[in-house]
């Protein structure tokens, strides 16, 4: 099993939560959060940092860079902001991710 697959399963067990239950607060789904810990697929770096936050583990866990659980105070100081928008990109049906990727292209563009 890989590290990545190995670590999200202890640090959900860990958390007390389901599949299910992560899907209630991640909107991950929970077939997919199967296929990350069943080594079926690995999670881009936005889920595995909602799922850092939701397990309270840092990424250098997660990915085996370090046996040290804990987070480090900068990394969960992610502004609401940033929380709100990835949750809702997770949320985003299939349909309307493009025109999501447009529509944050424009936003970061105007901003260089």
């Amino acid at each position: 099993m890989s590290v990545v697959s190995e670590r999200l399963k202890k640090a959900r067990k860990k958390s007390g939560l389901t599949q299910v239950d992560v899907q209630k607060k991640t909107g991950i789904h929970n077939k997919t959060l199967s296929g990350y810990e069943n080594e079926v697929s690995e999670p881009d770096i936005g889920t595995i940092n909602i799922l850092s936050d939701l397990y309270e583990v840092s990424v250098d866990w997660l990915y085996g860079k370090t046996d040290d659980q804990k987070k480090v105070v900068s990394q969960t100081s992610m502004d609401e902001n940033r929380r709100y928008l990835i949750d809702k990109i997770m949320r985003a049906s299939d349909e309307d991710l493009p025109d999501l990727k447009i529509l944050i292209n424009r936003v970061l563009s105007d901003n260089d």
